[in-house]
């Protein structure tokens, strides 16, 4: 006798809401060829990979058989083998009041262990983009606290020369304590030299009794005079030292 469509359609809407919540895809013909039985099936390369029997009713019971679990135990073969029950509410098939899937123990073990290790592993990660985010945002700040170092340093050069050359006096003043000898290369006093080695430039102030003072180079170039002459002169952290020159390691 062939089935009725309440109960056609009963089925139908139920495996489709297996093989969306299992991730896998409805059997034709709900088992019927010999080769792919069942009502619902995930790839066979899913590394949880069930395989489901559903039965759906609108009365207020639905017996479980020996006979049934061993039928879907034979039909799972290698896969995971699963029985799902649901009762519908009403007759137009709108209302569900129980949506039930049933598996063995042994693979409700495996899935909780599995589901542990992932939430320590999604916990471990998430601890370790928030150490990362961290990092580069302790990182961005040392960067502007440098950037706005520079530029207070450069405003206070340009804006107030008289606290600029305190600081270098002060600077030659300590100098003074352990005079050194003054380098062949230096042909006069006061002399200003910048070494460049590689991307990085170091500046050597040589002051009239043959101190010196080191000092950071921000910036140097050379420039070209423009008078006449067309002299190459030096230009060190915006600025002309009178007498200066520059050499390169």
């Amino acid at each position: 006798m062939p089935e009725s469509p309440t109960t056609r359609r009963m089925s139908d809407k139920h495996e489709a809401y297996l093989a969306e919540i299992f991730g896998g895809r409805k059997i034709k013909g709900s088992g019927s060829h010999w080769s792919d039985q069942g009502d619902v099936a995930n790839n066979h390369d899913d590394p949880c990979a069930f395989r489901v029997d559903g039965k759906s009713t609108r009365g207020k019971s639905i017996a479980i058989t020996d006979a049934m679990i061993g039928k879907i135990e034979e039909q799972a073969g290698a896969e995971r083998p699963a029985l799902a029950f649901r009762f519908y509410g009403n007759e137009t098939l709108t209302q569900v009041k129980h949506d039930w899937v049933a598996y063995r123990a042994v693979d409700a073990s495996e899935l909780m262990t599995g589901a542990r290790e992932a939430a320590i592993l999604r916990e471990q990660l998430k601890r370790a983009q928030e150490h990362e985010r961290v990092s580069d945002e302790h990182i961005e700040a040392l960067r502007e606290e440098r950037d706005e170092l520079k530029r207070s340093l450069e405003q206070l050069r340009v804006l107030h020369p008289a606290v600029a050359s305190q600081a270098a006096t002060e600077q030659h003043g300590a100098a003074q304590e352990q005079p050194r000898q003054v380098p062949e290369y230096v042909p006069e006093l006061p002399w200003t030299v910048v070494t460049r080695r590689g991307p990085d430039c170091a500046g050597l102030r040589y002051w009239r009794d043959g101190s010196m003072t080191p000092f950071a180079v921000v910036e140097a170039r050379v420039e070209r005079s423009p008078d006449s002459a067309n002299r190459p002169r030096l230009i060190v952290n915006g600025a002309r030292p009178e007498h200066s020159d520059r050499e390169t390691g």
